[in-house]
Order: structure tokens, then sequence, then C-alpha cells
């Protein structure tokens, strides 16, 4: 590997200052802290963090967003119908809630939807397509939102939390304006199956053209229940997520070997949870829900 320096003095999680170069190529470095194992790209600045969310989110068209909508469709569905058995009241807050799909699915249930986003073309496309959920969107960051204490029953966060910069800051700001007894909802990268797809990436390329993603910072199920108990959150498990239906993000070679591989993909990572009692979490994605 290249001698490379992380800035990195502490983990952003656990605090650690254990922090070993993992991955080191021409494409991608990473570094992972040994305490927690948080995964950390290259150093990014906040400001740099936030650009790339919004270049990345308005450079998708509609029919793009159309396409990661209905990929998702099952997913939402499958966990709104898990939270709305386990959680009394129904005011729900979506974090980084894009077009406001999964708002417009959350209210077919039958919760009372808000949400917030930062880009600005997701918000155009809820206008258009979503006009009664748009009304319902703030483009703010959770914390310009300012939302009373104790206010929401439910919050989630689909595929935006390693994003943040100080997820600290964000979980902290969570648990202050969710009720007692309230759930979030977590949804993220696996990022030690990301790992071992980026190692045997030649052999998965053979699938899908590009078998791994990493975002600035990447959680493994020992980070994120770490992060959750500090801030004093119970009853925390932690799912396999569902695979997306089809190849919203044009990846596949050929694109019914790809459905074949994310169906037995995911049958095996169930079979794998479920004989180690939950302990075995091999799907590319996981989806977390804990109470406050």
């Amino acid at each position: 590997m290249r001698n490379i320096e992380c800035k990195i003095t502490k983990c952003i999680v656990c605090r650690s200052d254990q922090v070993k170069l993992v991955v080191s190529s021409l494409e991608l470095t990473l570094f992972r802290c040994l305490n927690c194992h948080m995964v950390y790209k290259t150093n990014l600045s906040p400001n740099t963090i936030v650009d790339s969310i919004k270049q990345t989110y308005n450079s998708y068209s509609e029919e793009e967003y159309y396409k990661m909508d209905v990929s998702r469709g099952k997913i939402f569905t499958k966990y709104l119908k898990k939270i709305s058995k386990i959680v009394d009241g129904n005011r729900l807050l979506d974090i980084g809630c894009g077009d406001g799909f999964f708002m417009e699915i959350a209210s077919y249930y039958g919760f009372n939807v808000t949400g917030v986003e930062i880009s600005d073309k997701p918000i155009d496309i809820a206008k258009k397509i979503r006009p009664n959920i748009s009304q319902k969107i703030y483009k703010k960051t959770l914390k310009e939102a300012s939302f009373p204490d104790n206010y929401f029953d439910i919050i989630t966060l689909w595929d935006v939390f390693y994003y943040f910069e100080a997820p600290c800051d964000e979980i902290q700001e969570i648990y202050r304006i969710l009720k007692k007894g309230g759930l979030i909802v977590i949804k993220i990268k696996n990022a030690s199956v990301h790992l071992f797809l980026y190692k045997f990436k030649k052999i998965f390329g053979l699938i899908i053209r590009k078998p791994y993603i990493f975002f600035p910072f990447n959680y493994t199920p020992k980070t994120i229940k770490i992060l959750l108990t500090e801030f004093n959150f119970k009853e925390i498990m932690i799912y396999n997520s569902p695979l997306t239906k089809g190849d919203p993000y044009n990846q596949a070679k050929k694109e019914i070997i790809l459905l074949l591989f994310k169906y037995c993909y995911y049958v095996l990572a169930e079979i794998l949870w479920y004989i180690s009692f939950g302990k075995l979490k091999i799907s590319p994605s996981l989806i977390i829900i804990a109470r406050k």
C-alpha cells in the first residue's frame, strides 16, 4: 500500500485514535477505526460533502428518480407494516426524503408525514408529481428545521446516514425530537460487505460493473450499535435489508443474471441471519430499528 497519512485524529463515532489504512489505490483510499470498525473515505470537509450531496441528487433526471423509487417500494412497504405494529402514534419524519416517495407510501398507511431535504431537484419533482406531499417537505437540514422536543413517533433515514460528518450531533438531535418509546429506522450500506466486494471486485465484476460503493462515512453493524447505544437507544435490531428490485442504477452486465444473483444472495443472507440468531449479516445493506 502507499504510505498515506490519515488526518483523522479520532473516530467520529467512538473517539478512538486507532485508525488503520485498509484500502489504498488510485481510485480509492479507505481508513478503518480499529475499535468500532467505522470506515472512512479520504478526508473531506463538511462543505465538500454537502456540495457533493446536492450535486449528485440534483443530477438525476425525473426518470431516474422514478426507477429508484420503484426499486425500493417493496422495502418501504415491508418496514412500514413492521413498524406500524410496534409503535404508538403516527407522526413520522423522513430525513433526506428526496422526492417524497416514501412519505407518500407512509401516508397510505395512515402516517402523518413530514420530510426534510437539502437538494432542489427532488423537491421540484415532488412538487410536480406529489403536490400534497411536497407541502410537507422542509428544504432544510434537520437542525435548521428546529422541530419541538418529543414531537415525532417515528424518524426514518433511508440511505442518508453515511453523509453526516457529525453523526453524534445528528443522533442527539433525533433523540431530542423523538418521543419516548418512539422508533428510529435507518437504512445504510454494510461496510463490512462492501470491503469484501471490493477485495473480490474482479469476480463480482463479472456480474455487476461496480459491485461496491463507499461514502464519506461507512458503517458496520458494530459501528451503528455502538453509536445508538451511546445515546441510550434500546431494543436495537439490525436486519439484512432486502435488495432493491431490478437494476435501478444500470450496473448489470446482463440483467437476468444480476436479478438471479440478487435473489440467491438475499436468501443466503437470510438463512445465515436466522441460524446465527441475528449475528451474521451479509446483505450489502442493513436496516436498523431502535427505540428511545
